[in-house]
């Protein structure tokens, strides 16, 4: 169970440059409050805020939202459902990689690809590992560190995520000799922010040992709809 508690907090927000040629939705103006997809942020005086042509909102920050309605949590796991998640599993890849990544939607359903050779891929599973490379666990990692650091695996409840960013961050290569003519993918052991590389090389072999959650799963197309399936480990 994740749970999302009720609470005040102050961040930026990033303000949009609108250009003259986009059209507005919602006219600049100090609002109170703002609404969409069926939630509302209230703050803690009026704020000058906007919506560009895509309907999302902007606000000029610093701003305190002091109140979140419908109020959050708690959220079961099967029903908090991000990519972190979604796209790692364990299995058996082609090289012997023990826990893998799948990309579940582009363009339409994406199948799982790492059991398979290179030699076998088709025009989506080379797509799959072009995003896999350029734009997913360089992207976890800080947060895979932190999440060690607050003794948070348990909580979070997909133990494949953790196990990938690790995989995805060894320096060593255990399985040069297996991949044969394949060389590891230039953007493995490496983020997009060279601070988070650095932290990682710094600090992951000091993180506080954990119990892990023992929740192993895997998400799947099941027709027209996605859901988890049982991923022995």
């Amino acid at each position: 169970m994740r749970s999302f508690h009720k609470f005040t907090y102050s961040a930026f927000l990033l303000f949009m440059i609108l250009q003259t040629t986009i059209a507005l939705t919602a006219l600049p103006d100090f609002r109170k409050e703002i609404s969409q997809y069926g939630i509302t942020w209230e703050f803690d005086k009026p704020m000058q805020t906007g919506q560009s042509v895509t309907g999302d909102w902007w606000v000029v920050g610093p701003v305190s939202i002091v109140k979140i309605t419908p109020e959050q949590g708690p959220v079961s796991a099967d029903k908090s459902i991000i990519q972190e998640d979604t796209q790692t599993y364990y299995g058996t890849g082609w090289f012997g990689q023990k826990v893998l990544w799948q990309m579940i939607m582009h363009h339409g359903k994406r199948d799982a690809y790492e059991e398979k050779p290179p030699e076998q891929w088709e025009k989506w599973d080379n797509t799959s590992e072009s995003y896999r490379v350029c734009c997913n666990a360089v992207a976890w990692t800080g947060t895979a560190l932190a999440a060690r650091y607050m003794k948070a695996i348990k909580l979070w409840g997909h133990d494949a995520h953790f196990d990938y960013v690790e995989r995805w961050m060894r320096i060593d290569d255990p399985y040069r000799e297996a991949r044969g003519k394949h060389p590891l993918p230039g953007g493995e052991t490496d983020t997009f922010d060279p601070f988070v590389t650095e932290m990682w090389k710094a600090h992951r072999n000091d993180a506080p040992e954990q119990e892990m959650s023992g929740i192993y799963r895997k998400w799947v197309w099941q027709g027209n709809n996605g859901g988890w399936i049982s991923n022995p480990h």
